[in-house]
């Protein structure tokens, strides 16, 4: 929280104190403390929810241009709770921006991010549609000749904060590239799927594909899928490995891990090659 202070002290630094801004100050504090709170309890790191709460303060300068628009003789403490509430929608949780985006006829996708929390479902549809939320001006979108690359900044301040893809029935490929942030995806498909991600967990629940490929420095991965696959490829550094594969007998597992237990129960057949690696972590193959 100390950085969320520090943000708000900064801006009325540059301001001629009065009571009333003194107690505007205060509220936003206050409310921004709670902001804080609820992302912490959500399981964000402190670093992670003090710069949501200072994106979710958006321009505090607009706040001063509405201010000095009040006419005379307004009630400053109405004005104070309208615009605060206005920032903090009420006292949920708001992000900084958002944006629904839908595209026909895509069979590869490709994503680069950087701290985003991504979910990945079925489409309702034959498109796909994705919904992102944070400082979606840094998102960008190219469709061509069946592809859509999406790519946020990478230098920029601030960054996507959640994406949410809906993907039609069976893609030609899939992959994701991100630096911090989880995944979740239940019920798609792809020939081919590949997850990278620096820290993060992955969940994936009943996909489809043919080879895929996930790789993370920490976090764990849980997979359950009954798709008859040819290869599954996992590396991660600190992070445990759940696999649960239901749609084949057997698999040719080659496991390794320096510090962690390996268990498979699963009859060998090498048609269905499983590849996991981590360094310190355990591995489990049912």
């Amino acid at each position: 929280m100390y950085r969320v202070r520090e943000y708000i002290d900064r801006f009325f630094a540059d301001y001629r104190m009065s009571d009333e801004l003194y107690d505007l100050k205060d509220e936003i504090t206050m409310n921004a403390q709670d902001r804080y709170n609820d992302y912490i309890s959500m399981g964000k790191s402190s670093e992670e929810a003090a710069r949501l709460v200072i994106e979710s303060l958006g321009d505090l300068n607009s706040l001063m241009e509405e201010i000095n628009a009040s006419p005379a003789g307004d009630d400053f403490g109405g004005v104070i709770s309208r615009i605060v509430g206005a920032i903090f929608d009420g006292g949920k949780v708001r992000h900084a921006d958002s944006c629904e985006r839908s595209f026909s006829d895509i069979r590869r996708i490709y994503a680069e991010l950087k701290s985003a929390d991504i979910e990945a479902e079925a489409s309702p549809d034959a498109d796909v549609h994705i919904c992102a939320e944070g400082q979606t001006k840094q998102l960008h979108f190219t469709a061509e000749n069946g592809s859509l690359r999406i790519r946020e900044d990478s230098l920029s301040a601030g960054g996507i904060d959640r994406l949410k893809m809906l993907l039609p029935g069976h893609l030609d490929r899939l992959e994701i590239h991100n630096v911090n942030g989880d995944l979740y995806a239940e019920d798609i498909s792809a020939d081919e799927m590949i997850i990278n991600a620096v820290n993060g967990d992955f969940d994936l629940t009943d996909i489809d594909f043919r080879t895929l490929s996930m790789a993370a420095t920490n976090g764990d991965v849980d997979l359950a899928t009954d798709c008859v696959f040819e290869k599954i490829s996992i590396r991660t550094v600190n992070g445990d490995v759940d696999c649960r594969l239901y749609g084949v007998p057997g698999i040719s597992l080659s496991a390794n891990t320096l510090s962690g237990d390996i268990d498979n129960i699963k009859e060998y057949d090498s048609s269905h090659i499983v590849s996991v690696t981590t360094v310190s972590g355990d591995i489990d193959i049912s």
